[in-house]
């Protein structure tokens, strides 16, 4: 079968065909023949001089193989690419968040696999070489002198943390005393107040060209303080504000609803990616999107809180993956699109509820979770869903109710 043929053959299959690298009977000579590798969404193919092309998802830099001579043999994992040359070394492109691209220092190799996120090579005594992550170089006087700063620094700032959330307690405590007696002494009015619709009693917030709806009592006591917005990076884009990194110690961000007068819309690509202290998120009601790999490898986050009203509409590709400490997720009906592996890998995930509106879920968003016991989707949810076997491992753990049944 001419070969480019049979490359436009296998991009007509589908994702879940792709991802478990089935390939049509007539490729069956070719891989026999070790002339080509299929990663998760991309290929590569030995040709006859010894160079390597690739096609597919390039996200990753796995396709960079266009400098590759004297192979022998491809090997492909999800996002990473590996050649075997002539001379028994090996060469690696793309994702080396395992260390699975960390084969340069290998010689006398005669075979090499790969899969999700490992790279294996053989040797002629049929010793087994394994990629791993470079072990992590022993500190300088400098260095280490740097760190111990930097720690005394988190500490002294983490103690001023602690002394405003006190001084903010109080505060708020004799604002709820003071409340209190207005009330008392007002209470005819400020139930009349209450009561109105919101819409119709704004005032200014920070901003002289900004107004916001007043709020009762009872939602500004039932929020909790926010994490002060000098420990994020942010930008201004069409009047809103994107939160790209977050430099804080505490293991529980509340993210605020405005920075500067700005409602908060966008948290960016890897803004907590890989915080390992992190334990619990509260999303603000202003939050719209959360970006591609934005808490992915948060490996002790525990709790996401999205309250029901919140705006949030689209959680990116990967945002939550291997978060392997959370438990429950249940999203707002405002939710529309969860991408490819949102919450793969989530171990310890047990209970996701899916908004009734929802139009989009990405594949293996809840695949390789193993913990998952109950997935609350709606019958009609479910129908504007393509196969829900692209979506979860087990099909056993998907309940269907009635909208607002939960």
């Amino acid at each position: 079968m001419d070969r480019k043929k049979m490359l436009v053959t296998y991009f007509k299959l589908s994702e879940k065909e792709m991802r478990e690298r089935y390939l049509p009977v007539s490729t069956s000579d070719l891989l026999r023949k070790k002339i080509f590798a299929v990663g998760s969404a991309h290929i590569a193919v030995l040709e006859e001089n010894g160079t390597v092309t690739a096609f597919g998802d390039d996200r990753h830099g796995q396709c960079n193989v266009k400098n590759w001579k004297d192979i022998i043999k491809v090997a492909a994992g999800d996002f990473h690419t590996v050649g075997l040359k002539k001379d028994g070394t090996v060469v690696a492109a793309g994702d080396n968040s395992f260390g699975q691209c960390n084969v340069e220092k290998w010689k006398g190799v005669t075979d090499v696999f790969a899969s999700r996120n490992l790279t294996v090579g053989v040797m002629a005594d049929n010793v087994l070489l394994v990629a791993k992550a470079n072990p992590v170089a022993e500190e300088s006087e400098e260095e280490r002198r740097r760190r111990e700063e930097a720690e005394k620094e988190n500490r002294r700032r983490e103690e001023a943390e602690q002394l405003a959330a006190k001084l903010n307690n109080k505060i708020e405590s004799a604002a709820a005393g003071l409340s209190a007696q207005i009330a008392a002494a007002n209470g005819e009015l400020l139930v009349q107040l209450q009561n109105m619709p919101p819409q119709k009693y704004k005032v200014p917030y920070n901003d002289p060209n900004r107004t916001m709806p007043i709020e009762t009592v009872e939602e500004t006591a039932s929020r909790e303080p926010e994490t002060p917005s000098k420990l994020f990076t942010y930008s201004f884009v069409n009047g809103s504000v994107t939160i790209s990194s977050y430099s804080g110690a505490a293991d529980t961000v509340v993210i605020p609803r405005y920075i500067e007068g700005k409602p908060v819309t966008v948290i960016s690509n890897r803004a907590f990616y890989n915080n390992t202290k992190l334990r619990r998120v509260v999303i603000s009601d202003k939050l719209e999107r959360i970006f591609p790999d934005a808490f992915k490898n948060c490996r002790n986050l525990e709790e996401l809180v999205i309250p029901p009203n919140a705006g949030l509409s689209n959680i990116g590709d990967n945002a939550f993956e291997h978060c392997v400490s959370l438990k429950k997720v249940t999203f707002p009906e405002s939710l529309e699109r969860i991408g490819r592996w949102a919450f793969g890998q989530c171990i310890g995930l047990e209970t996701v509820v899916i908004p009734n509106a929802i139009s989009s879920i990405g594949f293996g968003a809840f695949s390789e979770c193993p913990g998952l016991k109950n997935l609350y989707i709606t019958e009609n949810a479910q129908n504007r869903l393509s196969r829900l076997d692209l979506i979860v491992d087990n099909l056993n753990v998907v309940r269907i109710i009635q909208p607002n049944g939960l």
